[in-house]
């Protein structure tokens, strides 16, 4: 896994699902009821912006759901990270 086109940051993967079901931060927001600021974090793969480890995991999880993506599949590419 040297090659880094086979693995997308899970910031990455959530920030371009966001993007395909056309919907901006502010709408994930609402709908996640994280605040905008930590979902621009997540998608900037800048996770010492987030207050801890458990939160990480969380916003991760529900973001993924939010925009129609695994979140395992994300806590896991995450996980090797």
């Amino acid at each position: 896994m040297s090659d880094r086109q086979d693995l997308e940051t899970p910031g990455e993967i959530l920030a371009a699902a966001r993007k395909r079901l056309s919907l901006t931060v502010e709408q994930v927001a609402e709908k996640t009821k994280i605040p905008p600021a930590m979902i621009v974090a997540v998608e900037s793969d800048e996770y010492f912006k987030i207050s801890g480890p458990i939160y990480v995991r969380s916003f991760l999880r529900t973001i993924a759901q939010a925009v129609n993506v695994d979140p395992e599949n994300v806590l896991a590419i995450h996980s090797r990270l």
